[in-house]
């Protein structure tokens, strides 16, 4: 499940990956943030938010946090809560993620900007 959330691939295998492990551990951290990313694949934002809503953020180690607000924002972003993106990504330590997920983020960075600079 891990290798298909970090490569950003096979969203329904992944989904099924994750909802088994979350299942069998409904309180584990991990869990829920990788269950969360295969909801973000699977174009499921609002379920993602209210997942990684119930992680306690403040419990978490930096590569968690990296992984919490990489997917907090992948949410934010898809919900179009531009507002609420745009600080999280200074929450996000670059070093934690892997090649594929930093080129999705600088995808939605762009985006993000050019969104920003067609509003003003």
């Amino acid at each position: 499940a891990a290798a298909l959330l970090i490569q950003r691939r096979q969203p329904t295998d992944a989904i099924k990956l994750t909802l088994s492990l979350f299942a069998q551990n409904p309180r584990s951290r991990v869990a829920a943030m990788n269950h969360a990313a295969a909801l973000l694949l699977n174009h499921r934002p609002s379920e993602a938010e209210a997942l990684l809503r119930s992680v306690p953020a403040n419990r978490l180690t930096r590569t968690q946090a990296a992984v919490y607000n990489f997917n907090l924002f992948e949410a934010c972003f898809h919900l179009g809560d531009f507002d609420r993106a745009w600080p999280i990504l200074d929450r996000i330590d670059l070093s934690h993620l892997y090649p594929a997920q930093r080129r999705w983020l600088e995808q939605a960075r762009e985006r993000l900007a050019i969104n920003e600079s067609m509003n003003q």
